[in-house]
């Protein structure tokens, strides 16, 4: 049975456009190939949480797609293999649900300038 899925990838930020769109088609053709693929939302280029292979940039793309589980172990294995590939995570989307629009870039950069946001305070203020 097919389930609907979000496979978020993070390339290397310091490629070109060209190789950039050259690696995005070639996972868009290996979706279409194992499932049955619905949307690809270009998140465009942003500053990484962190560097990653001493970079600090990655160009995202999250693809929306119906699949069965073992197509998405295969998928996951190409993600895994490819070395433009930074980062990828896949997760099972609830039925009648929308990807929710990337972060802006400027309150990205905002909330990096300021420090981790990651709720702590908010947890620690409601634990007392």
């Amino acid at each position: 049975m097919k389930r609907p899925y979000e496979t978020c990838i993070v390339f290397d930020g310091t490629l070109g456009d060209d190789v950039i769109e050259k690696e995005r088609q070639q996972v868009e053709e290996s979706l279409k190939k194992a499932a049955d693929l619905e949307q690809v939302h270009p998140w465009g280029r942003r500053r990484l949480a962190f560097e990653i292979d001493r970079k600090r940039n990655g160009v995202y793309y999250l693809f929306e797609y119906q699949a069965e589980g073992d197509a998405v172990t295969k998928l996951e294995k190409q993600f895994k293999l490819n070395q433009h590939v930074f980062r990828y995570m896949t997760v099972v989307r609830k039925p009648g649900t929308k990807a929710a629009p990337p972060e802006s870039a400027d309150k990205a950069t905002k909330t990096d300038e300021a420090g981790s946001d990651d709720g702590r305070e908010d947890q620690h203020a409601a634990e007392r």
